[in-house]
């Protein structure tokens, strides 16, 4: 069982008593993750790490509720959390982080690209919005002001993105000209998408 007053916890992942809400995996290192969630009365477990595929845990951080994970891959050390605070950034695989200035809104999930360093991607409340600068300015990255729930980018560089009216949605780096992909969800919303060795799942 893991102890969460300590700073080390040996355990099956299954066995934590935890919710986890979000996990992000070392780009070519599957054994290397980092995790975030809560305990069962709502508190921040803070930023867990695992070296050898999430038998042993160490927390690193508690800077917050970690709702997202993004490890970036074109920046090494590059780390992206959401917390209920906005979103931070680490350089050094999340043991230390910085907050980022004014979000657009509440934001529900965010995602990097693939190849440029300072390019992330939120979705929100006030719709899909993209930062070339890290996080700093933002501006739209589709046309609608209708919230967006999730936001995913491949490897390839394809942007994938629900949309509440839209549905599914498209586009490709760096042009940014979206195409449906799926538009009949009977007033459901997806907020996760994922994707496996490039490609959405």
């Amino acid at each position: 069982q893991c102890d969460w007053s300590s700073d080390v916890c040996s355990s099956d992942l299954s066995s934590i008593d935890a919710e986890f809400l979000s996990f992000a995996f070392q780009p070519g290192r599957p054994e290397q993750i980092l995790a975030g969630g809560m305990d069962k009365d709502g508190k921040s477990i803070g930023l867990m790490r695992s070296e050898d595929g999430g038998v042993n845990w160490e927390k690193s951080d508690e800077t917050g509720i970690y709702y997202d994970l993004e490890i970036s891959r074109a920046s090494a050390g590059v780390v992206y959390g959401l917390t209920e605070k906005g979103i931070s950034m680490s350089r050094d695989g999340g043991r230390t982080w910085t907050s980022l200035g004014a979000l657009p809104g509440k934001v529900f999930d965010i995602a990097l690209s693939p190849s440029k360093e300072n390019t992330l991607y939120a979705a929100g409340m006030k719709g899909l919005s993209i930062s070339r600068d890290g996080g700093s300015t933002w501006e739209k990255a589709h046309e609608t002001d209708e919230p967006a729930s999730a936001v995913y980018v491949s490897g390839d560089g394809g942007v994938y993105a629900f949309i509440v009216g839209a549905g599914l949605v498209k586009a490709e780096e760096p042009s940014l000209s979206w195409t449906t992909k799926a538009n009949d969800f009977q007033g459901r919303a997806i907020m996760r998408i994922a994707g496996l060795e490039g490609k959405p799942g």
